[in-house]
C-alpha cells in the first residue's frame, strides 16, 4: 500500500466517524439542531474533525439517511454559480479525489478553459440518449448501493451469529466463542473480523501462533548468501489477510494506548510506517492466540506483558 492509499484510508476512517456522528442527529423526523457551520464546530471539538472529513461525512450522513432536506445551497460569489469538479464532470478515480470532490475543492484554471471552448455539435437525439444511458447508469448505482448495504446487514447478522454464546450444560462453566474473544480485541471490526474467521480459520482454531504470522505476512523472511544476511517483508501470504492485519494494527494504534506506545517505540528505532504496524500486529496476534487459548477476552492489563517484550 503506498502513501496515497494509505492517505484515502485514514481520510475514509475520519469520514466515517463523522458520517456516524452526524446519522445519530439525522433520525428521521428530527429538525436539525443548527446550521452546517455550528454542527461542524461541534463536531471539530468532540471527534476532532476536519472541514474535509466532515463535508465528506456530511453528505454520506444525508444520502444513508435520506435526509436531503438537510443540504444547503452552494454559496454565490458576485452572482455567479461556484465552479467545482463536480459540476466539471470531473470523474474520481479513488476516494481521496471522491473525498475532494465532496469538500468542493475550488476549480484549477485549466478547467476554466474547457468551459470557455465552444461546445460540441452532435448529431440530433444523442443528448436524449446520453440521459437515457445516464438515468440507466444510476439506477445500476443506486442498486449497488442497496446490495452493498444488505451484504453488510448480512455479515453484521453472521458475525452477531458467531460471537453469540453457546449452549452448555447446566452446571458446566460458561465458555466464550472464538468471534467473540477476537472481537473484543482493539482495531477488530467487521471486516477484520470476517475476514480473519474465513481466511485462517484453520490456524484459529489451533490456535497456532506462527501459522498466524505466517499467513498474514508478519513473519519476517530472512535471506541469506554468502556473507550478507538481510531480513525483508513476506510477500508469500494471504493478500486479504495482509490488508485485514494491517487495518487491525493501524486503528488499534489510534484507539489502544498500548499499541500507539508500541508503535512509537518502533518508529523511534528508524524502523518505517509498515515495518511498525507489522510490529504491532505481531504482538496482537501473540495476544489473540492467548486469548483464545484461555478463552477469555480481551483484558489490557494482561495484554500489557506481551506487549512490552521487545520486539
Amino acid at each position: 500500500m503506498n502513501s496515497r492509499e494509505r492517505l484515502s484510508a485514514e481520510a475514509r476512517g475520519r469520514s466515517e466517524r463523522c458520517r456516524d456522528w452526524l446519522k445519530a442527529l439525522m433520525i428521521p423526523g428530527a429538525l436539525r439542531p443548527a446550521t452546517k457551520e455550528e454542527l461542524f464546530a461541534w463536531a471539530r471539538e468532540n471527534i476532532a474533525a476536519t472541514r474535509q472529513n466532515f463535508d465528506a461525512g456530511w453528505v454520506w450522513a444525508i444520502e444513508d439517511m435520506s435526509r436531503h432536506d438537510w443540504y444547503e445551497p452552494l454559496p454565490r460569489r458576485s452572482g455567479k454559480k461556484r465552479i467545482t469538479y463536480l459540476t466539471l464532470g470531473h470523474i474520481p478515480t479513488n476516494s481521496y479525489d471522491f473525498l475532494s470532490v465532496l469538500g468542493r475543492r475550488p476549480l484549477l484554471d485549466a478547467g476554466s478553459l474547457t468551459l470557455k471552448r465552444p461546445a460540441l455539435t452532435v448529431a440530433p437525439g444523442t443528448t436524449e440518449a446520453a440521459k437515457a444511458h445516464i438515468a440507466a447508469v444510476a439506477e445500476r448505482v443506486r442498486l449497488v448501493n442497496r446490495q452493498l448495504k444488505e451484504v453488510v446487514r448480512r455479515l453484521d447478522a453472521l458475525v452477531d451469529q458467531l460471537a453469540s454464546p453457546s449452549e452448555t450444560e447446566p452446571g458446566q462453566q460458561f465458555e466464550q466463542r472464538d468471534a467473540a474473544i477476537l472481537r473484543s480485541l482493539p482495531g477488530v471490526g467487521r471486516i477484520v473480523l470476517a475476514t480473519l474467521l474465513a481466511e485462517a480459520h484453520q490456524a484459529v482454531q489451533a490456535r497456532d501462533y506462527h501459522a498466524m504470522r505466517t499467513l498474514t505476512g508478519v513473519a519476517p523472511v530472512t535471506k541469506r548468501s554468502g556473507k550478507s544476511c538481510r531480513v525483508e517483508m513476506r510477500q508469500a501470504c494471504s493478500h486479504r489477510l495482509r490488508s485485514a492485519v494491517y487495518h487491525w494494527a493501524w486503528v488499534a494504534t489510534q484507539h489502544d494506548a498500548r499499541s500507539r506506545a508500541r508503535y512509537s517505540a518502533l518508529r523511534s528505532r528508524g524502523h518505517s510506517h509498515g515495518r511498525a504496524l507489522r510490529g504491532v500486529a505481531d504482538r496482537l496476534l501473540a495476544v489473540a492466540c492467548s486469548m483464545l487459548s484461555s478463552r477469555t477476552t480481551y483484558d489490557p492489563l494482561k495484554a500489557s506483558i506481551l506487549m512490552s517484550k521487545p520486539a
